[in-house]
Parts: structure tokens; C-alpha cells; sequence
């Protein structure tokens, strides 16, 4: 942009006193510039004939002919202000006087590769300006931004290294500010607030961890490499929100103590508190409470307060950003802007989580109620982290033994309750759905029906037909829903996720999955997972996992499925046993070898033990997935292969490792990269501790969730067709379409967007 540099000084001295006034008089301009008439009046021409100023007739005097009046044309230069997330996206359009024209929100696909991510928002920016031409763009992104490049970004590591500034002025011809979404959201509340120019606020993120934005003299500190305020950085996870098993009162002074650091070298005119939403007011005392008792006598003290804005903080923070660096262009002058109530108001409404889809309690204990007191009903437990503020007050489940089982797995005396309907009585806040497979849709739509937010466990049901029903429900009523995918909060999953977004491999093109389930035995062939009317089969119980990890992978998901599977082991096997009163734990051992001596399988066993599914999504990424049940050894191997490079797992756990081949080689043990696997030591219990606070964050309202129901859907929608096919002659099985209204809800963080 060269409008600064097309007009002379005086026009453009002449710009600025009408953007600081609103509007003036020939008179009043000469009177405020110091300047002559002719002056004035060449550089009104220039402007007026530029579509900048324009002129209009008043009466300023009791009496007298009208003078002219001139005023700036506030959409002769607009900014576009771009919001980006990990699964949303929002756009502003801004005039030289800050009033908002438009917003729109909406959904952004978190599995994109990052070309098909920057295509995106390039298209939904598009067709937001409706052919208007911005001047000047600014956009708020998650991650570290240095030089308009995103150098690293933990939300959305497909921006790794990549140079949006200048990927998006080649788009829009036009200058291109990119800034962090913390620093835009810092300046959004120094906007609010009446500080001048001269003044600087420090903004502190106590969402998910404990990091800050900061406006210094009325301009962003972006520090080197622009990584002021990842306090992370140094102080790592002993600032996190979920660290161990800290308590509120620790994490209270975590935060006072990052606080104080940060204030005794930059000393703010306010701090202000804040995350994802509104910050309850209690927790702004509780941390001003420990500043004050660190807080040495007689040194002067800093006002904390709760944040003014909420989700919408980054987009007003954006736009803002915009017209302040426009005019500065303009005019060559700083500028503070303040958007009119009208404007924060019209941006705010495109935030519909805001108002809707409203969350369970900010701040007091949950109610939780566990449904089914089986082998997985203990890690539920995790739920009572002291940072989670929630407890379990109920059970249910109809099993005779199941007050017995509630002190094995859940470790004390729990009220057992035999229906869900003394569940909903029970004024529950949320619950866990552990049940058999087969009962999942009929229980979690009977909670959802009565405004009971659910953690459903994975397969979300047994048939494609049940999933679009819990769907369906969870939509109408608008209660939240959480399918416990746990295995995309795995280390190894998300190692293998980081290096496909970083684009090290290029253009995915294929991905292989052999689960190698060498304690299928006794997980599944001696109780109700051997009976397919009961699981269909075990490529929805086993396979929902991988197929989900699959889709995330290659970016997509399958739209044709075909499939191999037989009884070739456990039916031969004649010793059956009724086990309904044992859980898994009491029969499961690994002197149960070979496979062939097993004794006491179900009554039932017409399930497949051996399965071979192709896939073709909807990118043509070809996928295929094999699973047999009885290996001696039991963990999973991916093979990913783009178009510069592939990667491969050895080991799914702590101590294992994924592989990066990026070079042409013969056989070569030794990988180009090599990622430790760190984590996930217990199988995926470390992942279960993820996913539950991830799912009371999100029925909180603090949190968008990583893996959404329609994710869990098209894992099922797989699962069912395969089986079906492979029942059917390997016919080809092609997946259903889901209606337009359910992707846009549970892609917009199951809220409804007022924006079409």
C-alpha cells in the first residue's frame, strides 16, 4: 500500500485532524494546522478526489450562508481483521474510523493439511469481502510469531514455519500484519480501558496455561523472535493448568507468582486476568488475594481485574491492530482506536458460545454420575483431580454385584442407582457413559434428552444408525457431548501428527495400520464382545481407535470401504463359560498361551478375530487397516508415506520412537528422524487424564475439544460398513453424508452460528 507516500504532507496532516475529529470546516482546519487557506484547500481536492473526504453542507452558525464540512469516507480504506484457531475461524471489516461493517465466525477443519488450511481461510475470507478491497489486513493466529512467519504453534502445528504474512499479501495485495492471538487480545482490552497513548497493561491467559500478552506504551511487546510472554518457554510445565496433581491454592500462586515476576521489571498501569471466557470473578480475588499477601509494604500495588471481552477478544483485538496501523500508514501519526460499543457489540454476536450452548457452573463443584461400574469405570476417578473441582456422587448400574464393584474400581461407597431416570433425578451435571457397546445410544440420548452434558466412550455406538441418533439428539437439545477418543491425546499419535502437519513428508498419500492385539483372548472373546449382536463387530470396538487416528492423519475422512474378516482361531475353541459376574481383570493372564488353549470363552463367539479393511477417503488418500487377535505381542504400527517422505512407529509407548525417512536410501535402519515416544507409560492412561479434563473444560465452556463427535460418527460409519462388507462378499460399502446443520454445529464447538 503507497497511499501514505501518493499524497503530500499536507493532505496528509489534513487526513489526520479529520480522523481525530470526526469532521471540520475549511476554517477550522487552516485554524488547527497552522496553515494557509489554499493550503487546506489543494489537499482536501487531492483527497476528496482520492475517496478519502467528502463534503457535505451544515449550517455551523445561528445565521449565515452554510459552510462546508469535510469529513473522512470510513470505507474508502477498510481492514480486514482474521481470526484463526485450531477448528474456527472469524473476519472483521473495519473503516478508517473503526466502525465494524461486518463479522462472520464460523468452522475451520483442525485436520487440514497446511495448504489445504491456508486455501481455506483464503476462500472463506473471500467470500467474506464480497469484493471489497481491504487496504491493510490483520490477523490474530495461535502460536509463536516472528517476521509475519509462524515459527511454532502447539494449537495448530500445520503453521509451523510457515509464512503466512507473505503467503497472504500475495493473496490480497495488500500489506499483511500477523500477530499472536494473546498479544491482539491484550490490546483489545487496553482498548477498552482509558489509558492513553503513554500508558501499558499486562494481559494473563490462566486458561490452559499461565501466558501473557503485553502493550507497553500503547504498543504491542513482542520481545525476540516475537516469543514475549510464552512463560512456558521457562518456566514449562510447572505453570500448566493440569500439571500433576497440583491443588487450586498451588496453582493460585503459579499464577501470582508469574504475575509479580512480570510486574516488577514492567511495572503496568493494570493486569488483567483472563481466558477462553469470562474469568470468574472468584478467581480474580483469589489471585489478587496471593499477590497481596506476597506484596512487600508500602510498594506500590498494580490493579487486577477481570477481563472485558471474551472468545471475541482476539478478532476486536485484530481489528483494532488494523486501524490503528492503517491510519499510522495514512497519516504518519500513532493512533489509539476505541471501538464503539455498536462495533465490540456486532462482534461479539458472531461468537455464539458466548450466549449459547451455555456451559454447566463456571466455578462450583460438578455433580458426576458414572454409568456402568465395569473394567473401565475406574478411570472415571481422574475426574476428581482437585483442579477439576468435580465429584463422583452417583453410580448406575443393575448388575447385582454392583455396590462391590463400585469399592473395587471405584476405591469407596458410592450411591448405586439401577435406572437412568433416578440418574436424572439426582440433579447430575454430567455423566460418564461406560456401558457395554450396545447400550450406548439408548443411554446417552436418554441423558442428553434431560440436559445431562455426556462423556460417551468410544465406539460411540454399534451402528451408523444409533451414532446419527445421538447426534441428532445432542443437537436438538443442545446439551454438550464428548466421545472419548483418548488415543488423539497419545504421544505417539500426536508425534506422528506433528510431523505430517509440519510437511516434512509432503502431501500424505497413504497410511498402513497393523494392530497387532495379542491380548485379544481375554479382552474380548470371553464376554459380550464375542457376540456380534452385542458389538457387530471388533472393528467398531478396537478399530474406532485407529480409524479415528487414520482420519486425523490423512486429513480426511473415508467415503468407500471395503473389507476381509474370518473366524479363523477362537471359534475352533469349544470351552465356554458364563462370566457375567467377573470383570476382565479377574480372568485376564498372560500364561493364557497359545491362543488355542484358551479356556472359558463366551457362550457366544460369532465375531471375527481377523480383519483386512482398505479405504479411500475423501482426499484419495488410500488407507488400509489389519487386525488379529492373537498375536504374542500387543501394540500398533503406522506407516505414513507422502510425497517427500514417510514415518513409521516402533512401539506405541513410553520408550518407543517414530521414524522419518526423507531421504532416498536402501534399507536403512537408522531414520533421517527419530522422535522418542515420552509418555503415555501406562498404556493410554496418560491420554484418559487429558481427555477428562478436556471434557470438563469444554461442559465448563473453557475449551474447544480435540476430537468432536463427528470425528467419532465417521470412525463408527467405517467400523459398521466394513463389517457389513465383509459379511457381504467384500462388497463396496460407501459412507453416508451427514446433514449441513450437524457438521456446522459440532464443527463450531456445538454452538449455533447466527451467520449462513
Amino acid at each position: 500500500m503507497g497511499f501514505a507516500e501518493e499524497i503530500s504532507p499536507a493532505a496528509a496532516s489534513v487526513a489526520q485532524v479529520l480522523h481525530a475529529r470526526g469532521s471540520a470546516t475549511i476554517s477550522q482546519l487552516v485554524e488547527r494546522l497552522d496553515s494557509s487557506r489554499p493550503t487546506v484547500k489543494a489537499a482536501l481536492d487531492a483527497l476528496i478526489q482520492r475517496g478519502v473526504v467528502d463534503e457535505l453542507e451544515e449550517n455551523v452558525a445561528t445565521s449565515g450562508r452554510p459552510a462546508s464540512k469535510y469529513r473522512l469516507v470510513a470505507g474508502s480504506m477498510l481492514t480486514l481483521g482474521v481470526w484463526l484457531m485450531d477448528n474456527r475461524i472469524g473476519f472483521s471489516l473495519a473503516g478508517l474510523d473503526g466502525a465494524v461493517l461486518r463479522v462472520h465466525t464460523g468452522a475451520l477443519d483442525s485436520t487440514l493439511s497446511r495448504e489445504a488450511r491456508f486455501e481455506r481461510v483464503v476462500k472463506a475470507a473471500n467470500e467474506f469481502l464480497q469484493g471489497d478491497d481491504p487496504a491493510l489486513v490483520s490477523v490474530a493466529v495461535t502460536g509463536v510469531v516472528d517476521g509475519g512467519v509462524v515459527s511454532r504453534s502447539e494449537m495448530v502445528p500445520q503453521w509451523a514455519n510457515f509464512p503466512l504474512k507473505k503467503r497472504l499479501e500475495d493473496v490480497f495485495n495488500c500489506d499483511v500484519l500477523v500477530n499472536n492471538n494473546l498479544n491482539l487480545v491484550a490490546l483489545a482490552e487496553y482498548s477498552a480501558r482509558s489509558g492513553g497513548a503513554d500508558s501499558s497493561l499486562l494481559y494473563v491467559d490462566i486458561g490452559q496455561a499461565v501466558n501473557t500478552g503485553l502493550v507497553i506504551d500503547g504498543r504491542i511487546h513482542e520481545g525476540v523472535g516475537g516469543s514475549a510472554g510464552e512463560i512456558a518457554d521457562f518456566l514449562g510445565a510447572e505453570l500448566n493448568a493440569h500439571a500433576g496433581q497440583a491443588d487450586a491454592l498451588t496453582r493460585t500462586r503459579r499464577i501470582a507468582l508469574s504475575i509479580g515476576a512480570v510486574c516488577a521489571v514492567v511495572r503496568p498501569e493494570c493486569v488483567v486476568l483472563g481466558a477462553a471466557d469470562l474469568v470468574d470473578g472468584e478467581q480474580v480475588e483469589e489471585v489478587k488475594r496471593e499477590l497481596a499477601r506476597m506484596h512487600r509494604n508500602g510498594a506500590p500495588s498494580i490493579p487486577i481485574v477481570g477481563n472485558a471481552f471474551g472468545v471475541e477478544s482476539a478478532l476486536v483485538g485484530a481489528t483494532v491492530f488494523g486501524v490503528e496501523q492503517l491510519v499510522q500508514r495514512l497519516f504518519g501519526a500513532p493512533a489509539v482506536v476505541r471501538l464503539k460499543p455498536e462495533s465490540v457489540s456486532a462482534v461479539r454476536a458472531a461468537f455464539p458460545s458466548v450466549a449459547l450452548s451455555a456451559p454447566v457452573g463456571s466455578q462450583r463443584r460438578l455433580r458426576v454420575a458414572v454409568i456402568g461400574a465395569g473394567a473401565r469405570s475406574s478411570f472415571a476417578l481422574e475426574v476428581e483431580r482437585a483442579e477439576l473441582n468435580a465429584q463422583i456422587v452417583l453410580v448406575c448400574d443393575p448388575h447385582p454385584l454392583a455396590k462391590q464393584r463400585v469399592r473395587q474400581q471405584l476405591g469407596r461407597d458410592i450411591p448405586v442407582v439401577k435406572t437412568i431416570a433416578e440418574v436424572v433425578d439426582a440433579d447430575i451435571d454430567c455423566a460418564f457413559v461406560l456401558t457395554p457397546d450396545y447400550t450406548h445410544a439408548d443411554i446417552s440420548i436418554a441423558l442428553l434428552e434431560a440436559g445431562v452434558a455426556v462423556y460417551l466412550e468410544k465406539p460411540m455406538a454399534i451402528s451408523v444408525e444409533d451414532a446419527t441418533r445421538i447426534l441428532e439428539v445432542a443437537y436438538r437439545t443442545r446439551t454438550r457431548l464428548y466421545v472419548g477418543h483418548n488415543m488423539r491425546h497419545m504421544a505417539v499419535v500426536r508425534a506422528m501428527r506433528d510431523v505430517v502437519t509440519s510437511g516434512v513428508i509432503g502431501d500424505i498419500k497413504a497410511i498402513w495400520c497393523r494392530h497387532f492385539v495379542g491380548n485379544g483372548g481375554d479382552y474380548y472373546f470371553k464376554d459380550w464382545h464375542a457376540d456380534r449382536s452385542k458389538s457387530n463387530s471388533l472393528l467398531l470396538q478396537k478399530g474406532a481407535h485407529d480409524i479415528d487416528v487414520m482420519h486425523w492423519l490423512g486429513g480426511s475422512y473415508t467415503k468407500a470401504v471395503t473389507a476381509m474378516g474370518q473366524q479363523s482361531l477362537y471359534s475352533q475353541i469349544e470351552d465356554r463359560a458364563d462370566r457375567s459376574d467377573q470383570l476382565m481383570g479377574e480372568f485376564f493372564s498372560l500364561e493364557n498361551w497359545p491362543p488355542l488353549s484358551q479356556k472359558g470363552l463366551n457362550e457366544i463367539v460369532d465375531v471375527e478375530d481377523l480383519y483386512t479393511v482398505n479405504m479411500r477417503f475423501n482426499n484419495d488418500v488410500l488407507a488400509s487397516y489389519v487386525q488379529c487377535h492373537y498375536t504374542p505381542d500387543y501394540w500398533r504400527n503406522y506407516t505414513v508415506i507422502g510425497t517427500a517422505g514417510r514415518l513409521e512407529n516402533f512401539g506405541d509407548s513410553d520408550g518407543g520412537v517414530v521414524k522419518v525417512w526423507t531421504q532416498r536410501t536402501t534399507y536403512s535402519a537408522k531414520a533421517d528422524l527419530e522422535i522418542p515416544i515420552v509418555g503415555d507409560e501406562r498404556g493410554h492412561n496418560d491420554a484418559d487424564r487429558k481427555i477428562i479434563a478436556e471434557f470438563i473444560n469444554f461442559i465448563r465452556g473453557r475449551a474447544s475439544i480435540d476430537a468432536n463427535p463427528i470425528n467419532a460418527w465417521n470412525a463408527v460409519a467405517v467400523g459398521d460398513l466394513a463389517t457389513q462388507s465383509l459379511r457381504n462378499n467384500s462388497e463396496l460399502k460407501t459412507v453416508p453424508e451427514l446433514p449441513e446443520k450437524l457438521l456446522q454445529y459440532y464443527a463450531n464447538n456445538q454452538a449455533i452460528s447466527p451467520m449462513r
